[in-house]
């Protein structure tokens, strides 16, 4: 199968931002976003976001219902080189902010350079060790249509799910992979068509990840939901062929700037948060070629890039 890079089109009109001290990071202002398409709906910080699990998160801070706009016109955050062709999605950890996911997807663009679209995922701490909901418009339904989407096209697709996000990266690819084997049933090219479906999970609450796609677990060796729920657990299954990113690292949490932490809080997100693990990641291809591809997964130290 000729594996080709969707094309992915439209422009981002970049939400403002301002210098974080001592971070070299941005930080978005507090005004509702400017939608950069009419299809975009403007919510404010204090939003309810149950109603909107699934949706589209563009870089200009809109959300895009997946059922009246196709991905490709989403305008996406980006990073130094600006528009290409590649496209990450990215599925949020629980408790999403409607403020802070679209600043976090401009991180993680600028962190990666590559254009990036997220998938609103609204699952809460109370329900995180619960399946995703998969009921209307969810954030496992709309991830199952894009991978069905690539392996149609034979497109490769680039999907980072972090903390809570990988349980609903894990159940979308399950769904996929029954689909497709029912659509295709040809079980010895079954596992090489899934692989172009390429995957990362940073501090990864998940304990199931079917075989067949290319997979790259980050994981903090100081992070507790790693050692408990994650790829550091021996009893978690990451994959055939993957590879876990092994740093250690400790950062001050940015959900601090969206929410009051509790003192125990800030220590676990000092380790787990969003801010750690985008600090610390590398391009895809270059850590998946360390997949043993015929042993179970390898580990792969990285030096600690805030170190």
């Amino acid at each position: 199968m000729r594996r080709n890079k969707i094309r992915w089109l439209g422009r981002s009109r970049i939400m403002r931002a301002t210098a974080m001290a001592g971070l070299g990071l941005t930080t978005a202002t507090a005004a509702l976003a400017d939608c950069s398409d009419a299809r975009g709906i403007s919510l404010p910080e204090s939003a309810e976001l149950s109603s909107y699990s699934g949706y589209y998160v563009g870089g200009d801070g809109c959300f895009y219902d997946p059922h009246s706009i196709d991905v490709m016109t989403v305008p996406p955050a980006v990073g130094a080189s600006g528009m290409r062709d590649e496209r990450l999605i990215f599925v949020n950890g629980a408790n999403p902010k409607a403020g802070r996911e679209p600043y976090f997807l401009k991180l993680l663009a600028e962190a990666r350079d590559i254009p990036t679209v997220g998938v609103l995922n609204t699952q809460t701490d109370e329900n995180l060790s619960s399946p995703p909901t998969i009921k209307g418009v969810s954030a496992v339904k709309t991830l199952e249509s894009l991978m069905l989407q690539a392996l149609e096209t034979g497109s490769d697709l680039l999907v980072r799910g972090g903390s809570g996000g990988a349980s609903v990266v894990s159940v979308a690819l399950v769904r996929t992979k029954m689909r497709w084997a029912a659509r295709h049933p040809r079980p010895r090219k079954l596992d090489d068509t899934l692989r172009q479906l390429k995957v990362e999970t940073f501090g990864g609450v998940g304990f199931f990840y079917p075989d067949g796609p290319s997979y790259v677990h980050y994981a903090n060796l100081k992070d507790p939901n790693a050692q408990r729920l994650g790829v550091l657990n021996p009893l978690v299954k990451p994959g055939q062929g993957a590879v876990i990113a092994l740093f250690q690292d400790t950062l001050a949490p940015l959900e601090a700037d969206y929410e009051v932490l509790t003192p125990e809080n800030e220590i676990i997100l000092s380790h787990h948060g969003f801010g750690v693990y985008n600090a610390n990641q590398r391009d895809f291809d270059r850590l998946y070629r360390f997949s043993p591809k015929i042993l179970p997964y390898r580990f792969v130290p990285l030096i600690s890039k805030s170190s």
